[in-house]
């Protein structure tokens, strides 16, 4: 684990009141190397081996493009957003159903990160919203916390929203495509802003450079920014420890990042 701000950090009094959770999910919440939510359909087999095939041709082209620290962010976004359009085409075209979703939740190699689950209740005991952005897949995510008797009240999820017909099947996205490079708390449901708009403080985990834009930048002197580096660490770190005032590399966990903040004990 990487302190890059100490001061900082010691200079935002943190309790029970005062300060909110943004926390990306996929490789974030869930492990570094753990299946996204985008990719649980394969891994559960949900579909024939063409749609794995053109899957796996999609994540050779734009995964490389996702975790490169040198790409401008507005150019990467673009494509993310193919990336996603792209892959969202595949649900239409080989008849995703409602009923794949929870096969997906529960077989398709999420695993949360150490100490996720602890995290999760301290939040909840302590009634601390958690406003989950992320870039992948609601359903799956909404899902999973219910396999795993995490989704508490506290909980807000921002991610793209899979709508499907009466006879169950898939008929499109629910509103805009989120992807990594667009994701914020400045797009929240009104009333979500509220839970959240008289904690002065936050504290935001994200494992990608693009998740910084989870919370806007002129609240950054306010907001503890904790980075879970899993790719191209070699090449990252330099500009994660800039970037990051906590850098934890190869799986690191909530409970020595969350221990040091001393958030278990508010």
């Amino acid at each position: 684990m990487y302190v890059n701000n100490k001061e900082k950090i010691d200079n935002i009094k943190l309790n029970k009141d005062n300060f909110y959770i943004v926390v990306d999910f996929d490789r974030t919440l869930s492990k570094g190397d753990s299946e996204s939510t985008w990719g649980t359909f394969a891994r559960a087999k949900i579909f024939d081996e063409e749609y794995n095939r053109l899957r796996a041709e999609q994540y050779a082209k734009y995964r490389p493009i996702e975790v490169d620290p040198t790409i401008d962010p507005k150019e990467k976004e673009k494509y993310m957003d193919l990336w996603w359009r792209e892959h969202i085409e595949l649900f239409d075209r080989f008849g995703l159903k409602e009923s794949d979703i929870e096969i997906c939740a529960r077989k398709g190699g999420i695993n949360l990160r150490d100490g996720a689950i602890k995290f999760l209740k301290k939040m909840n005991e302590y009634g601390i919203p958690v406003v989950i952005l992320s870039a992948g897949i609601r359903n799956i995510i909404k899902q999973f916390l219910i396999n795993n008797n995490v989704l508490f009240d506290n909980i807000i999820i921002f991610s793209n929203m899979l709508s499907f017909r009466e006879d169950g099947l898939y008929q499109g996205l629910d509103g805009e495509t989120i992807n990594a490079s667009n994701k914020t708390i400045e797009f929240l449901l009104d009333k979500d802003k509220k839970r959240i708009e008289d904690r002065p403080y936050a504290i935001m985990y994200g494992d990608g450079l693009a998740d910084l834009s989870m919370v806007p930048e002129h609240l950054w002197d306010r907001t503890i920014k904790v980075g879970f580096l899993e790719a191209a660490i070699e090449e990252s770190l330099d500009i994660y420890n800039k970037m990051f005032d906590i850098v934890l590399v190869n799986n690191g966990s909530f409970d020595e990042v969350n221990n040091y903040l001393n958030i278990y004990n508010l």
